[in-house]
């Protein structure tokens, strides 16, 4: 089949997504139980935490209150035809109540506010007709490989000792992040994996991921 001369594109997709953050755990690699049924799948007991930086607060873990409330929202306006480029992608991002797992830079001691930062994750995929033989772009459409698109949110401390810290971030994408990547008119489409927050290592620092563990990912809490 010879190669399409465009791709497919919805009317629109609402031009808005909003998830929530719930904290993340390794996967089950040795069952030593089963969860009851429908849904009787194999399982391990003592769920393992997947940060070993991070933590919330949860009275019968560590004997804090439950206070985390963690959610992710990106807004999209498209500009006006043609340069200057002034498509607008808006980010959010907060997690309230992150707590320290053991005491070391950016932690005072166990259960003590975080005062690092954390970094957004999220495997991203392009189409869009922004493609060209030549690197620098054009207009030919084409699909991108996938790749980690990302960014640093700071945690500031709080006054109250009975609630964590908040890790919250407000970006304008364009301005702060990757400046111009959403050109007018190009018809782009992100296919968009799972967001996880990843905590800021042995270092706090959200923004040298080498020893980074998975803090926070896109998911529900149901009480």
């Amino acid at each position: 089949m010879a190669a399409q001369a465009s791709h497919v594109r919805p009317k629109s997709s609402n031009g808005k997504l909003s998830t929530s953050l719930v904290p993340s755990f390794n996967p089950c690699a040795a069952p030593d139980r089963t969860h009851g049924p429908p849904l009787a799948f194999p399982s391990c007991s003592t769920p393992d935490q997947a940060s070993s930086y991070l933590t919330l607060g949860t009275p019968d873990v560590n004997g804090s209150a439950a206070q985390s409330v963690g959610s992710f929202y990106w807004k999209t306006w498209p500009g006006l035809p043609g340069p200057p480029w002034d498509n607008v992608s808006v980010f959010d991002v907060s997690i309230s109540d992150v707590r320290c797992r053991a005491a070391g830079p950016g932690c005072g001691a166990p259960g003590a506010d975080y005062a690092g930062s954390v970094e957004l994750r999220v495997a991203s995929q392009i189409s869009d007709h922004n493609n060209s033989v030549n690197p620098g772009g054009g207009a030919d459409p084409g699909t991108t490989q996938s790749f980690d698109f990302g960014f640093t949110v700071t945690c500031t401390t709080t006054s109250d000792p009975s609630i964590g810290s908040m890790c919250s971030q407000h970006i304008n994408y364009l301005e702060n992040v990757i400046g111009g990547s959403i050109q007018d008119g190009k018809r782009t489409v992100w296919e968009l994996g799972q967001f996880q927050v990843w905590d800021g290592g042995a270092d706090a620092d959200g923004s040298t991921a080498g020893d980074n563990t998975r803090f926070a990912v896109q998911g529900v809490f149901v009480p």
